[in-house]
């Protein structure tokens, strides 16, 4: 395996991508993106790495990553007839995962003689992930269950709001904002107009849709909530849940997890705290969801394949949750790593009060 080393300029005074000399080695358009979206995804870090393949309903498991570019693999099964695959992207840990990351930007240009490659690389028992990023406004035919797929312009949408609260200068700031500048070049009218409405709103208008869905949608005034001062809250990741909550009214996630006792439940997710749920029911281990008032829409939409899991992939903890708050300016993360570097809020569960969490501007005032 031969790989180019992905580094970073240092002490740079001009953060332009274009004069990053790493991306000025390639003249192919499609090349050029990919490298401009390793970069972004290096200085990001790991949260930013999870939120994107977050898009595509993978988990990632948690490791120091490194990043490549333009690496060429060998299929296991060495047929001397048989070519190598170079993968546009390569994301790894030694003893954790690998992705391979493959971009297009045009619609319907998946190569199968390609994909096939990318499926006989052996990873042995580590985590692997083929990520396809692309214009197609619905997922390629080509990829099955096993494949990830991310499109272009819902990937970009999740970076700007990513960015919202960076500082002008910031190097991640100024890189995403060259690789919108580099995607709208490229990217012609003629090969991909606005993706279609559920897809293309604003990440406000999605969330005003979800709360229209919502099970219930009235909320309590502030003034309310602090009678309850008090209370725990428990915070977890929302990345899947935060939706389904949204939507469908509940939260429900691996049998046998332990909790505290707590009457409230929020989701980090994107890098804030906004919404607030009342904890219905006390949570409970549950031998299927189905038959507990879920809409059937929620199987079709988020768990196709529900009813074909076996009877422990079915098992459940299940929270009946209530929509009661909407924090207008959300809670910001602003949580470091020891090298202090930004680290997700958390990727488990951590609790608070209510009292703190109605004045809380950052995570850090939880």
């Amino acid at each position: 395996m031969e790989t180019n080393s992905f580094l970073l300029p240092k002490n740079s005074s001009n953060h332009d991508i274009s004069n990053i000399p790493i991306f000025g080695t390639y003249k192919n358009r499609e090349d050029q993106l990919t490298v401009a979206l390793l970069h972004i995804i290096k200085v990001g870090g790991e949260e930013l790495l999870q939120e994107i393949v977050g898009l595509a309903g993978i988990d990632l498991q948690t490791a120091e990553m490194q990043v490549t570019t333009q690496v060429s693999f060998v299929p296991d099964d060495k047929d001397k007839k048989e070519r190598g695959c170079r993968v546009d992207g390569f994301i790894f840990h030694e003893c954790g995962y690998r992705l391979y990351m493959e971009t297009k930007i045009t619609c319907n240009a998946i190569n199968v003689e390609q994909l096939t490659s990318y499926r006989k690389i052996s990873v042995g028992c580590m985590q692997k992930i083929i990520l396809y990023v692309t214009p197609d406004e619905k997922r390629p035919k080509e990829l099955d269950q096993n494949e990830a797929w991310v499109n272009w312009e819902l990937l970009l949408d999740l970076l700007k709001e990513y960015i919202a609260d960076e500082p002008s200068d910031s190097l991640l700031k100024v890189y995403v904002e060259n690789i919108i500048m580099l995607y709208n070049l490229i990217v012609s009218s003629k090969i991909i107009k606005k993706i279609k409405k559920n897809h293309t709103q604003s990440d406000e208008e999605y969330e005003t849709e979800l709360l229209k869905w919502a099970q219930k949608k009235t909320t309590k005034p502030k003034s309310q909530l602090w009678g309850d001062e008090d209370a725990n809250v428990l915070i977890v990741g929302g990345k899947w849940g935060e939706p389904v909550a949204l939507k469908y009214g509940f939260y429900a996630c691996q049998p046998g997890r332990t909790f505290l006792s707590t009457r409230y439940l929020a989701f980090y997710h994107r890098n804030r705290i906004k919404y607030l749920f009342q904890i219905e029911e006390a949570p409970h281990d549950v031998e299927t969801i189905e038959g507990l008032g879920i809409s059937s829409s929620y199987f079709s939409e988020k768990e196709p394949n529900y009813e074909n899991y076996s009877s422990e992939q079915k098992r459940r903890k299940f929270f009946k949750l209530q929509l009661v708050y909407i924090f207008q300016v959300p809670i910001k993360n602003n949580t470091l790593s020891k090298t202090g570097k930004r680290t997700a809020y958390t990727q488990n569960q951590r609790y608070t009060t209510i009292g703190k969490m109605l004045t809380a501007s950052t995570t850090s005032d939880l």
